[in-house]
């Protein structure tokens, strides 16, 4: 389900009928660890978009007194924007798996 875009294509690719997967989906084990596997997969996205915000600040620097930025501004915007998002996200799961533990 990771790597397609409906959960009849999940089902096919993984060689399980479309009602098995859903009843995967209602098992606590297999949600559990799929988050797990979905999370990481965001983590590494994120990551990935903290990583470009280096250029994307050089960029905006960069075009501050140019002709006509536009394009770069906001591409540079955008990266800046979700790598906040991203670590506001993560800083909320983590809060949010800390209180879950507490009630455990």
């Amino acid at each position: 389900m990771l790597s397609t875009n409906t959960v009849t294509e999940a089902a096919k690719s993984a060689g399980l009928s479309v009602a098995t997967l859903y009843r995967l989906l209602r098992c606590d084990e297999f949600k559990t660890e799929y988050r797990s596997m979905r999370r990481d997969i965001m983590e590494t996205s994120i990551g990935r978009l903290q990583h470009a915000t280096e250029l994307a600040a050089l960029t905006l620097r960069r075009n501050l007194s140019c002709g006509h930025p536009g394009s770069e501004i906001a591409a540079a915007k955008i990266v800046l924007e979700n790598a906040v998002k991203g670590i506001e996200q993560t800083d909320f799961l983590e809060r949010l798996e800390t209180l879950e533990a507490l009630e455990k």
